[in-house]
């Protein structure tokens, strides 16, 4: 197990886990209908993801273990952070730790184990390596990995007054952008955060996009991806970045 970049071993434990998670529970949306027996399924979520692991600690003293518990405990304390298993080696959980890390007696020889629960709230893995995709040209396709719909972030480089535009094609979504956009700004459009904003050249955010934006409506990557599109109105465009964002259910 990975997490927060580093490997279990290297802090000098193993952490076992104890299934594979593969679909957290839902959690559903009922209408309670009069004279109808039951509920009316009307939407659901994916509730947050726990993973039961087994820590075993094998130290040779109590000052030992002592030291080895206080750079578990430093490592557990991060979080959320990326949470990495070997069975999947290609995706990671946001996650923490959700239980006291707690020793009461290691035994004769020095040998804890203790059962622990890492939590992700946002219960869907994202790849270790996205699928991001200059579109230099006018169309182009953009290819995903996973098996759940996402949400993409877009990062523009373009010269655009005030009355001309970019309208991006996205997987059949379309969204407007109009300017001004400076040839050493950025604009982002962040559907994962739900923001949308301009960089300036140092990288700082120097105003917010929303209300030059045709529509707020979060434009989804779906599984697989597929063709996307740009259209200029009058300025330039240097490059259009697109990351899928890509994870799995």
């Amino acid at each position: 197990m990975r997490f927060n970049g580093v490997e279990d071993t290297d802090v000098g434990v193993t952490c076992v886990p104890q299934a594979g998670v593969f679909l957290s529970s839902p959690d559903p949306y009922l209408v309670d209908i009069p004279t109808r027996d039951g509920a009316l399924w009307v939407g659901g979520r994916q509730q947050s993801r726990t993973f039961p692991i087994t820590l075993v600690i094998q130290a040779t003293s109590q000052a030992d273990l002592s030291s080895t518990l206080d750079v578990v405990a430093a490592w557990l304390s991060a979080g959320p952070a990326p949470l990495v298993f070997s069975q999947t080696p290609d995706r990671a959980w946001m996650a923490r730790l959700g239980t006291p890390l707690s020793v009461v007696n290691a035994g004769p020889d020095w040998q804890v184990r203790q059962d622990l629960d890492m939590i992700a709230d946002d219960p869907h893995p994202y790849a270790l390596t996205d699928n991001v995709v200059t579109l230099t040209a006018a169309t182009g396709t953009v290819n995903r990995v996973g098996n759940a719909p996402s949400w993409p972030t877009i990062t523009i480089k373009a010269t655009l007054t005030s009355t001309q535009t970019l309208t991006l094609t996205l997987w059949g979504q379309q969204v407007t952008v109009t300017g001004p956009l400076a040839a050493n700004e950025t604009a982002v459009l962040d559907y994962q955060e739900y923001m949308f904003y301009v960089l300036n050249a140092a990288g700082s955010q120097d105003r917010l996009l929303t209300s030059k934006l045709s529509t707020l409506d979060r434009i989804v990557c779906p599984v697989g991806g597929g063709a996307v599109a740009r259209t200029v109105a009058g300025g330039t465009v240097a490059s259009v970045m697109i990351a899928c964002n890509s994870r799995w259910l």
